[in-house]
């Protein structure tokens, strides 16, 4: 969507200045302008020759309650080739347009037509059929030939034998007998959760890139290799909601609401009547579960088996936030004792990491944590002692005469950065990690550590000199 919208906005053509390549995309509309049709039809002539023209312009049917206020999805001008503005365009803008374009020209060009051969070859015990086509005139194939965009499932072709007679005997050399099991369905990706929700009449064009990214962002599901897979915080959202609000959370619903959202549209029926509607009955279920909030909210905690180091009389329990699990005292809000989980084995951290005394309470220790930005070390007496202190680096500040000392900081926007203790009286910043490494060509006090996630490589690098040394 963020590319589609590039294109629409407008794409420097040279002299040509800022054009935009195709129409509102966030539409489900499939109207085509008498204008455009024209044009297209103009083109294909030119383009392909006159017998590549449907004879009778094609139109598609809509479905019911589409927002039809803007044409279909179509580039503005059918004359701007992607070949031609290709060297305009990224390639991924390229791909997109591309795609656009191809498929808006095939909806004005004849059938693609196939010569299909059917052969059966019959014995006694068994019958075998091979079936074969050849394409004499390729229609709105034609279109996909000179582009990188591809109609697969068009332009298969399977060619028979030539000496195949009627009457010809064949010998049985082997029979090899297969059985075949049903497989599970594939898992959703983006493509297919979109026609999902599309066949389910669920959302808007305009709504379903959100609508992932929505589920992504709350850690509902997770992209793997390019496949959706639902996480256990979704998992058990999922079944609190259906268990509690099984009238609201289900397609029919939803299908119904939108439905209605757009008869509101039309005038058919009055808002607050449809909200009053809704609401009433909504009210009292949503009152009936606040009242048992404290046992869904047990549903979804886990007993880790350890008693808290804090309090001493408490247990830990396995407990759920905006940044994923964590571990924290069921004697909450006596108790604010809190550690983090590690994901990767769900296993907790059963020694405490204990890095000295806290110098601003002199009662708690500095312990080890793991927040929302990495680690960092606090007072296990919080919330008494609020002593928090960044990652410790242990690399001397490289800016000759300063005697401060590297530590984690984190910008305005979240984002991790090293820099000097002595700010704003030393102004050292970098985003990557100082090393306390010399650097043996220029004498730089320090390395920094690089890691390059697309190559899957790990390397120290001078910042000085631009020296690359292998990591140890």
């Amino acid at each position: 969507m963020q590319i589609a919208q590039q294109l629409y906005e407008g794409i420097e053509l040279g002299s040509k200045g800022v054009v935009g390549l195709i129409t509102y995309m966030r539409t489900d509309s499939t109207r085509i302008s008498t204008e455009a049709i024209d044009e297209l039809r103009d083109f294909v002539t030119k383009k392909f020759g006159v017998d590549y023209v449907v004879n009778k312009t094609r139109k598609f049917k809509s479905k019911k309650n589409i927002q039809d206020a803007h044409e279909a999805v179509r580039p503005t001008s059918v004359n701007y080739e992607p070949k031609k503005i290709q060297h305009f365009l990224t390639k991924d803008q390229f791909k997109v347009y591309q795609l656009i374009w191809a498929r808006f020209v095939a909806t004005q060009m004849k059938d693609a037509l196939f010569y299909q051969t059917v052969v059966d070859i019959d014995s006694d015990k068994f019958k075998f059929r091979i079936s074969g086509r050849v394409n004499v005139f390729r229609g709105f194939m034609q279109v996909f030939s000179d582009d990188s965009v591809k109609d697969k499932e068009n332009d298969t072709t399977l060619k028979l034998p030539k000496n195949i007679d009627v009457g010809k005997e064949v010998n049985i050399d082997k029979v090899l007998p297969e059985e075949h099991f049903t497989k599970p369905p594939a898992r959703f990706n983006e493509a297919s959760i979109t026609k999902e929700l599309e066949d389910d009449e669920i959302g808007r064009p305009s709504t379903y890139a959100t609508i992932i990214e929505r589920l992504i962002v709350q850690k509902y599901i997770e992209k793997t290799e390019k496949k959706l897979i639902s996480t256990e915080l979704g998992n058990i959202v999922n079944k609190l909601l259906i268990e509690n609000f099984s009238e609201i959370f289900n397609i029919k619903f939803t299908k119904k609401m939108e439905k209605n959202l757009d008869k509101i549209e039309y005038g058919e029926i009055n808002m607050l009547d449809l909200l009053n509607k809704f609401y009433k009955p909504f009210e009292k279920t949503l009152e009936a579960v606040n009242q048992k909030r404290s046992e869904i909210k047990k549903t979804a905690q886990q007993l880790t088996g350890e008693k808290c180091p804090s309090c001493k009389t408490g247990d830990l329990i396995i407990k759920w936030g905006k940044n994923g699990k964590f571990i924290a005292c069921n004697n909450f809000p006596k108790c604010k004792y809190t550690s983090s989980l590690d994901d990767e084995n769900q296993k907790t951290r059963k020694e405490i990491e204990i890095v000295g005394k806290c110098d601003k309470c002199n009662k708690g220790n500095l312990v080890v944590k793991y927040g929302k930005y990495g680690k960092f070390v606090a007072c296990d007496n919080y919330p008494e002692c609020k002593n928090i202190i960044s990652e410790q680096i242990n690399v001397n500040c490289p800016i000759e005469g300063c005697d401060g000392h590297i530590k984690t900081k984190i910008t305005k926007k979240g984002k991790k950065f090293y820099g000097c203790s002595n700010f704003p009286k030393c102004t050292f910043a970098t985003w990557n990690k100082p090393i306390e490494k010399k650097c043996d060509q220029c004498g730089h006090p320090i390395l920094e550590e690089i890691n390059d996630l697309r190559a899957k490589n790990s390397y120290y690098i001078c910042p000085s000199c631009k020296k690359k040394y292998d990591k140890i």
